[in-house]
């Protein structure tokens, strides 16, 4: 008779895991045909958009990009965005963009970090405006928005695109790390 018992716990318990399985495992392919696949669809759909990721954790939601040459960041940033916060209700936290920069580009992103930080703490922008125009021939924009600031400098083929959190914490955060990341206010 134990024999018989311990079977039918066994069988109880594999019932139970294989129950569960099913559910998490529906739950994670309805999430992906209906939330994931569609995203991904629309967002490829953004002229610019060459690879897209998008990472949750406890802190939110994380996007990856990889993009073509654009004309206007922060238009291509706020629609990806845009799509992002339609699928998963919530608002972007962070955006990684795949840096395409070459040496020159990073010397005028470092030069950049120390008018941008002023202009934020400050609220004056003239030197920014200022050390912007005298980056030429690089092609170089700062675009502020109630959410991000975004940085568009282009030399060339070769281009450095970032965004990060317009909060100064997030500012220091990304000047001091060189994170490689509308209308254009300067």
């Amino acid at each position: 008779m134990k024999p018989i018992k311990n079977l039918q716990l066994w069988l109880i318990f594999f019932a139970f895991i294989v129950t569960l399985g099913i559910l998490f495992g529906g739950q994670a392919l309805t999430a992906k045909v209906r939330v994931d696949n569609p995203l991904k669809r629309d967002v490829y759909t953004i002229d610019g958009v060459k690879k897209f990721e998008l990472l949750q954790d406890k802190e939110g939601i994380k996007v990856k990009l990889q993009l073509k040459k654009v004309e206007n960041l922060q238009e291509v940033l706020d629609r990806v965005q845009q799509k992002v916060t339609l699928y998963y209700h919530k608002p972007v936290q962070e955006i990684q963009i795949t840096d395409h920069s070459n040496q020159r580009l990073r010397e005028v992103r470092y030069q950049l970090s120390f008018n941008l930080e002023e202009a934020v703490g400050s609220g004056r922008y003239v030197q920014l405006k200022a050390a912007l125009e005298s980056y030429s021939p690089i092609k170089s924009r700062v675009y502020f928005s109630r959410d991000y600031i975004y940085i568009q400098l282009e030399d060339g083929l070769n281009y450095h695109y970032e965004a990060f959190p317009r909060q100064l914490n997030g500012l220091n955060r990304a000047v001091a790390q060189g994170i490689t990341g509308g209308d254009p206010v300067l």
